[in-house]
């Protein structure tokens, strides 16, 4: 499971306990609230950091397998920017747009 995935876990159970407990008319005691909105921050900060730190060593890994980043196939709009690696920097372009005209 990536990091991620694992922040977004630990953030959701910990919000469901919280509103599961309010919502069952059990509200949590001051202790539990502590903890439970600690689990929700923590799992919040796996995922932000997680992500930057794991893109880092992947991006190292697959440079070091020898691929390249092919930035002629890279799409990027205003949320994701899509990554392309290949093994063999010529494919690049032959694969790209401009190529194909």
């Amino acid at each position: 499971m990536s990091l991620l995935g694992f922040g977004v876990v630990i953030s959701s159970a910990s919000f469901a306990t919280i509103v599961g407990k309010q919502l069952i008319k059990s509200p949590l005691t001051r202790k539990q609230q502590e903890l439970a909105f600690k689990g929700v921050l923590l799992g919040l900060i796996i995922m932000v950091v997680g992500r930057v730190i794991g893109g880092y060593f992947v991006d190292q890994f697959i440079i070091q397998s020898e691929y390249y980043e092919c930035q002629e196939l890279a799409k990027a709009n205003s949320r994701h920017r899509t990554e392309v690696w290949v093994s063999d920097p010529s494919f690049c372009t032959t694969l790209s747009p401009e190529s194909q005209k």
